[in-house]
C-alpha cells in the first residue's frame, strides 16, 4: 500500500521538495567553471563554482521557454546555453546574451531574465539544497545530527 503511486508523489511535494536533500560534495567543484545536475523531488537542478569561486545551485531551466538547460550530468563551462533559442546565462545565474532579442522592447522583456535560484548550503564539503524559499536554515532543521 506504501509503495503506491500516489504516496509517492505525496512524499514528493510534502517532505522531499520541503526538507534539505543532500545533492553533492565540494569534491565535484574543484575548479571555476565546474558544475553538475540532479534532481529533487522531480524537479532538474544544476550547482555550479563560479570564476570567483562561489557555489551556487539553480533549477536547471531557461526562464524562457523551460527548457532543461544543461542536459549532462557534470563538466566544466565558463557559459551555460539553452538549446531552445540560444540564451546563454552566466555560472552566477545572470542572463549573459538572448540572441534574436534586439529591439529596446525585448530587451526590457529580457533584461531581469536569470536563472531561478535555490537555498544551498554547504557544511564539512556536503551540499544540500532545500526547493522551499521559506525553510528553516540547515542548522535549525539537523542542529543535533550536526554537532555529534
Amino acid at each position: 500500500k506504501y509503495s503506491a503511486p500516489e504516496y509517492h508523489e505525496k512524499d514528493l511535494e510534502l517532505v522531499f521538495s520541503k526538507s534539505w536533500q543532500l545533492v553533492g560534495h565540494m569534491s565535484q567543484l574543484e575548479k571555476a567553471g565546474a558544475f553538475f545536475t540532479t534532481e529533487v523531488a522531480n524537479e532538474p537542478i544544476i550547482v555550479t563554482r563560479d570564476k570567483d569561486d562561489v557555489v551556487r545551485a539553480f533549477y536547471n531551466v531557461c526562464p524562457h521557454r523551460a527548457t532543461k538547460l544543461e542536459r549532462t550530468e557534470k563538466g566544466n563551462k565558463k557559459i551555460l546555453q539553452c538549446g531552445y533559442h540560444g540564451w546563454t546565462f552566466k555560472l552566477d545565474g545572470e542572463l549573459n546574451k538572448a540572441p534574436n532579442f534586439r529591439s529596446e522592447e525585448d530587451q526590457a522583456c529580457v533584461k531581469d531574465a536569470c536563472l531561478r535560484s535555490i537555498r544551498m548550503e554547504i557544511i564539512e564539503g556536503l551540499i544540500f539544497v532545500n526547493l522551499d524559499d521559506d525553510a528553516k536554515p540547515l542548522s535549525e532543521s539537523y542542529g543535533d545530527f550536526l554537532r555529534s
